[in-house]
């Protein structure tokens, strides 16, 4: 049994955005050396959160729209009056997803459904620099 751990940083620009990081972390995983085992993916984050998902535009639409309808811009935050960064909507709508992934992984590689991607979903009112960590677990 093997443990190997890896990492990047993502730049975001604005709320809602969707990065693709699949790439990323199928790197990760190359470099591990692993040909089966599980990769542990965690967003060191309370601002925005890592999903699963098919990479359609209309899909990644209704994924946000699904999360301002539970944390909407125009009503009272009481986190904005605690410290006045006017980001109390993003901390809600990352709950409603998770901040961390376990995929496995089969032969070399993270094992995805064909339609399959993992993004990391910005909800921060600002730009940001997020830290993804990989904790890896198997065999070479």
């Amino acid at each position: 049994m093997t443990i190997f751990m890896d990492g990047f940083s993502v730049k975001t620009e604005s709320e809602n955005q969707f990065t693709d990081i699949t790439g990323r972390i199928s790197g990760s995983v190359s470099r591990s050396g692993l040909s089966s085992g599980i990769a542990s993916i965690f967003l060191l984050s309370t601002t925005s959160s890592l999903i699963i998902c098919e990479n359609e535009g209309g899909l990644l639409e209704d994924i946000v729209r699904r999360a301002m309808f539970f944390a909407p811009d125009d009503i009272e935050y009481r986190h904005n009056k605690a410290w006045g960064d006017n980001n109390g909507r993003s901390h809600v709508k990352a709950t409603l997803y998770r901040q961390d992934l376990t995929v496995p992984v089969r032969n070399g590689e993270l094992l995805l459904g064909t339609w399959q991607s993992i993004f990391l979903l910005e909800f921060d009112v600002r730009p940001r620099e997020r830290r993804v960590s990989i904790t890896m677990v198997g065999d070479v």
